[in-house]
C-alpha cells in the first residue's frame, strides 16, 4: 500500500505515467463504489437523547424497525428506538457473505441446552442460536428469503380468539411489503453461470418426482408444494434489511431518535398501579433510565423479549420467585418456545466434473461485484433454490417441510469450514466434510419442519441481565415430528436416483455415528438416528411472548398489549402462537407494522385501555 501511496520511483517504476494514474483512478473508484461503503443509517443518539419520549421501541430488529418507523409518520410524537448493537459492516451488505454473521461480533452468540435428540453431532450437543446484535437485528445476517407463510397459518390464529389476525386482517402488510417497502426480487436477475445450471439441474429433477415449478409470486412466497425461485430482501446488489427498509428513508427525521450499543435491562413499572414508567438501559458503561409518557414496545426478539419481561417481574411466579425478582404479573412467558427444527445434511456431488465447481469466486467475480453489482457475490448461490413438499399428505398444496441448499465449491477456502466451526459441529464432523471437498463439491441440504409438534421453554440462569437465557427448543421430543423428517429424507433419496440429477453423483455423506452403529444402513431407525444428529435451528424461533384471549395461556392480547400491565405491548415473533410455515423475516415485519396501526388507532381515539 505504500507503494501506491507514494507516486516516485521507490517501487521500481512509476505512477506518474498514463497507466499508473489509470491504476490510481481504478483503486479510487472501488473504494468509493456504493458496494464498498454502507449506507447512512440514522444518527446515534447515545450522547444527546431525551429524559422522556411518547414511545420506545426496544430492538431495531425485522419488526421493531418497522414499529418505529411507522409510528415515526406521526410527525407530533417523539420515538426513541434502541437497539443493542451497531451499524451492519460491510459484511452484512454482500449477499454471498450472508452466514459468515453467525458467532460474529453481531451476533449474540446463543447456545441451546444440551439436547436428547437433536444436537448430537455438535460439541456438547449444543447448537448455535444466532440473533443479530445490530441495526436490523437478524435481517441484517438472514438468508434473505421473502416468505409470508401460508394464508391456513393466519386463519387459525384467528380461529384461536385473535381477532383481526387472518389473513384477510394482515394480507394488506404484505401488499406493502411487496409493493412498497421491501420490493423482494428474483435473486438471479437473469444471471447465468455455473450456479444458476446447478439450479437447473435441481428443479429439473424436481419435476421428474411430480413437483410443479412455481412461478407466480404469490405461490413462491406463501409455501406452497412445489420447485421454486425464492424471492429475495435484497436491492441493488445488496442487503435490504428492516433497517434498510424503514429507517434509512427517515434518517434525519427529528421526531424518530435511535440509541446503538444500548442494552435494556428491564422495563420500569409502577408496582401498585402496574403503568409503565420507561426502561432501563446499561449504555456508556453505566445504567441509565429513559421515560415514557405513553408506551413501551418490546421487538427484541423470540429470546430477548422475554428474558427482558422476566426481569422487569411480568413471567411465571415460581421462576420470578425463585429468581428474587419481584412478581408485577404471572404470566407464561417464556413458555411455548417454537422453531423450525432443520437438518443438515452434507451431499457429495459432481464428482466427475468436480474441477468445473473450483475457486468460484476469483478476481474476476470480485471486481464484478465491487463495480456493478453483480455476479456471484451479489446473490446467495444455490440457496434461492427452495423446495416444499408434504410427505404426511401428497395430496396436500401446502408443504410441511422444506428444502433449502447451500452449495461450497470444490476446495472452499473462504465459508465452508467457518460456517461448520461457527455452527458448533464437532472437529471430526468438520474434518469429515472438509476432507470430502477436497475431492468434490459440498450441498449442505437443509431439511426443515415447518410446523413442529414439539414445544420448548427460555427461562433464566439468574437476574443478572448479562447472562444468557436458558434456551431448551425441547427439539423432537414429540416423536411425529421425526418421522416427517424421515419422510423429508425419503423424498430427496427419491430426487437423487432421477434420469437428471443420478448422473451427477449426489451422495449423503456416511460418518459412522457411534450412536447409530447399531442400525442397519437405510432403515428408518438409522435415518431418525442420524436426523438426531444434524438437527439443529433454521434461526426461526417464535412463541415465548404468544398472543391470545386467555392469560393463563398467553401473554398479550390481540393487540399486543401484556397482559394485566398498561402501557407496554410486544411485537415480533414472540406473540406467534403457531410459527407460521416458512420464513419469519416477513411475517414478523407484518407484526411491526400491524402493531404501529395498532397503536396509532388506539391514541388517535384519545384512550388506551389493558
Amino acid at each position: 500500500m505504500d507503494c501506491l501511496l507514494n507516486t516516485t520511483n521507490i517501487c521500481g517504476s512509476t505512477l506518474t505515467d498514463v497507466g499508473g494514474l489509470l491504476l490510481l483512478q481504478l483503486f479510487h473508484n472501488l473504494l468509493q463504489s456504493k458496494y464498498a461503503t454502507t449506507p447512512d443509517y440514522p444518527r446515534d443518539h447515545a450522547n444527546d437523547y431525551l429524559n422522556t419520549y411518547d414511545f420506545i421501541v426496544v430492538g431495531s430488529g425485522s419488526a421493531g424497525a418497522a414499529v418505529a418507523g411507522d409510528l415515526a409518520a406521526q410527525k407530533n410524537w417523539k420515538i426513541l428506538l434502541i437497539e443493542a448493537g451497531d451499524n451492519p459492516d460491510l459484511s452484512s451488505e454482500i449477499p454471498h457473505l450472508f452466514f459468515s454473521r453467525v458467532n460474529s461480533t453481531q451476533d449474540f452468540c446463543y447456545r441451546v441446552e444440551p439436547q436428547k435428540n437433536s444436537c448430537r453431532a455438535f460439541n456438547n450437543h449444543q447448537c448455535a442460536w444466532p440473533r443479530g446484535k445490530v441495526l436490523g437485528g437478524c435481517s441484517a445476517m438472514n438468508a434473505m428469503v421473502y416468505n409470508q407463510g401460508n394464508p391456513q397459518d393466519y386463519d387459525y390464529w384467528e380461529e384461536l380468539g385473535n381477532d383481526g389476525w387472518s389473513w384477510k386482517g394482515v394480507e394488506k402488510y404484505f401488499d406493502r411489503q411487496m409493493n412498497e417497502v421491501i420490493k423482494p426480487i428474483d435473486y438471479d436477475r437473469d444471471e447465468k453461470d455455473i450456479l444458476t445450471e446447478t439450479a437447473e439441474i435441481f428443479i429439473k429433477a424436481g419435476k421428474e418426482v411430480g413437483l410443479n415449478y412455481l412461478t407466480e409470486k404469490e405461490k413462491v412466497s406463501r409455501g406452497y408444494v412445489g420447485i421454486y425461485k425464492v424471492l429475495g430482501t435484497v436491492e441493488d446488489g445488496q442487503r435490504k434489511s428492516s433497517a434498510k427498509a424503514f429507517l434509512v428513508p427517515i434518517a434525519k427525521q427529528e421526531n424518530l431518535h435511535v440509541i446503538k450499543n444500548g442494552f435494556v435491562t428491564k422495563v420500569l413499572i409502577d408496582e401498585a398501579t402496574k403503568v409503565t414508567k420507561g426502561v432501563e438501559v446499561f449504555l456508556n458503561n453505566k445504567l441509565i433510565q429513559i421515560n415514557v409518557d405513553k408506551e413501551v414496545i418490546l421487538s427484541a426478539g423470540s429470546i430477548n423479549t422475554p428474558q427482558i419481561l422476566i426481569l422487569s417481574g411480568i413471567g411465571p411466579e415460581e421462576h420470578l420467585t425463585n429468581l428474587g425478582i419481584k412478581v408485577i404479573q404471572d404470566l407464561p412467558v417464556g413458555q411455548h418456545l417454537q422453531d423450525h427444527p432443520n437438518v443438515m445434511l452434507p451431499v457429495a456431488i459432481f464428482d466427475s466434473t468436480s474441477d468445473n465447481y473450483t475457486n468460484l469466486i476469483d478476481a474476476n467475480q470480485i471486481f464484478k461485484y465491487f463495480t456493478h453489482g453483480n455476479g456471484l457475490l451479489s446473490r446467495i448461490g444455490l440457496t434461492n433454490l427452495l423446495t416444499y413438499v408434504n410427505p404426511k399428505d401428497p395430496n396436500s398444496d401446502i408443504g410441511e417441510i422444506s428444502h433449502n441448499y447451500i452449495f461450497y465449491p470444490k476446495k472452499d477456502e473462504v465459508l465452508l469450514e467457518k460456517f461448520l466451526a461457527r455452527s458448533n459441529f464437532k472437529a471430526n464432523v468438520i474434518t469429515k466434510i472438509m476432507e470430502q471437498n477436497k475431492k468434490t463439491p459440498i450441498i449442505l441440504v437443509f431439511h426443515t419442519l415447518l410446523r413442529p409438534k414439539s414445544r420448548g421453554v427460555i427461562t433464566l440462569r439468574s437476574k443478572n441481565p448479562f447472562d444468557h437465557p436458558i434456551i431448551d427448543p425441547n427439539t423432537h421430543s414429540v416423536h411425529e415430528d421425526l418421522e416427517t423428517l424421515l419422510g423429508s429424507i425419503r423424498h430427496l433419496q427419491k430426487v437423487f436416483q432421477t434420469s437428471v440429477l443420478k448422473p451427477h453423483t449426489p451422495k449423503i455423506l456416511d460418518f459412522d455415528f457411534d450412536e447409530c452403529k447399531n442400525f442397519a444402513k437405510d432403515s428408518n431407525e438409522y435415518w431418525i438416528c442420524i436426523i438426531k444428529q444434524f438437527s439443529a435451528t433454521l434461526y426461526h424461533p417464535a412463541g415465548t411472548a404468544r398472543m391470545g384471549i386467555d392469560s393463563k395461556a398467553s401473554v398479550v392480547s390481540p393487540r399486543l398489549k401484556v397482559h394485566g400491565v398498561k402501557g407496554l405491548r410486544v411485537a415480533d415473533c414472540s406473540i406467534m402462537p403457531k410459527i407460521v410455515g416458512g420464513n419469519t423475516h416477513a411475517p414478523c415485519m407484518m407484526i411491526g407494522s400491524k402493531a404501529a396501526d395498532m397503536i396509532i388507532q388506539d391514541w388517535s381515539q384519545g384512550h388506551y385501555e389493558l
